[in-house]
């Protein structure tokens, strides 16, 4: 069953509460939010058959075995299924990480929704 999958907004108190909870929450993370380059999305949403972006969270384990957070972009298609290949070569495989980690990569001390 698809979801109904519309462009919301939302109050920006609620997203303050929201990354208030995310923040002050026992999730054992870093990260508070992450950054993208509009780039990035602009290149995933060019390709014919995609409608959705689905974003993924997921843990790289580092070779000091720290765990980094990511978010994995996957293109979508109408039905809100992920457009995959199975392709072996990296730049084929539908699967993106293009995901800076807030901290340590950025930080925007002043936004409400960073806790400023």
């Amino acid at each position: 069953m698809l979801s109904d999958i519309n462009s919301l907004t939302i109050p920006l108190t609620d997203g303050i509460a929201w990354t208030d909870n995310w923040r002050n929450s026992d999730h054992h993370l870093s990260a508070n939010s992450f950054l993208f380059n509009a780039d990035d999305f602009r290149d995933i949403l060019k390709e014919p058959t995609v409608r959705f972006v689905r974003l993924y969270v997921g843990l790289k384990v580092s070779g000091d075995n720290s765990l980094e957070p990511k978010l994995i972009c996957v293109g979508a298609d109408i039905n809100q299924q992920d457009i995959l290949s199975t392709r072996e070569a990296m730049d084929t495989s539908g699967v993106y990480d293009f995901s800076h980690p807030c901290p340590p990569t950025c930080d925007d001390p002043k936004s409400p929704l960073a806790g400023g």
